[in-house]
């Protein structure tokens, strides 16, 4: 940690905006491809309480449940499971 980040806070801010990050990379790459509507449709935003991903496609919850043979368990879902993976595997990168 030392090096990287000047305090305590910016160390925490970089990690959770890696794992913004990472989550987003990951949940767009899931998202089934037609027209590429729904792929190129989400947003990561930083707002004031850490992180926003989002898209409005107005099918996107059907796609998460299925709809579609290409993520038949969805994006979103899947991908939350992952989040401590994600978390950790950050964490021991930014402490080296």
């Amino acid at each position: 940690m030392a090096g990287k980040y000047p305090t305590f806070e910016a160390y925490v801010t970089g990690v959770q905006t890696k794992v913004a990050e990472e989550v987003f990379r990951r949940i767009v790459e899931r998202t089934p491809v037609d027209t590429g509507a729904a792929r190129d449709s989400w947003e990561l935003n930083f707002v004031p309480a850490g992180h926003r991903i989002s898209s409005d496609i107005p099918y996107m919850n059907r796609l998460e449940h299925g709809w579609s043979q290409q993520a038949p368990s969805g994006m979103v879902r899947i991908t939350l499971m992952e989040l401590d993976d994600i978390a950790e595997t950050i964490k021991r990168q930014e402490n080296r």
